[in-house]
């Protein structure tokens, strides 16, 4: 599960995110989601030591039960959600391609 966005960093063309681990805490209400930026999948698959770029982003308290609630999650996995997440609420996601 990944998905293609092609987005520019420091002038690479950065085509493939892969999250690399979610720390969720329900009784917070937060969610931090570390993602991995690859030229390319097939960079991805060669070696993880092929990333571009690592960032992490918030799902705060506002947006939590939307994606990683208790009733939101009986039909997901967190690692779904967290793609959810990026996908429709960060800008540099938005009309990324599941793949």
């Amino acid at each position: 599960m990944a998905i293609q966005k092609k987005v520019l960093y420091n002038g690479a063309e950065i085509n493939y995110w892969k999250i690399s681990g979610i720390n969720v805490t329900w009784t917070g209400k937060i969610a931090q989601i570390f993602i991995i930026g690859f030229l390319s999948e097939e960079d991805r698959n060669i070696s993880i030591e092929n990333k571009v770029i690592m960032e992490n982003y918030m799902c705060k308290k506002e947006k939590f039960d939307e994606y990683f609630g208790v009733n939101s999650l009986d039909a997901h996995n967190p690692l779904k959600a967290s793609y959810n997440f990026l996908k429709s609420e960060l800008d540099i996601f938005v009309e990324s391609i599941d793949v």
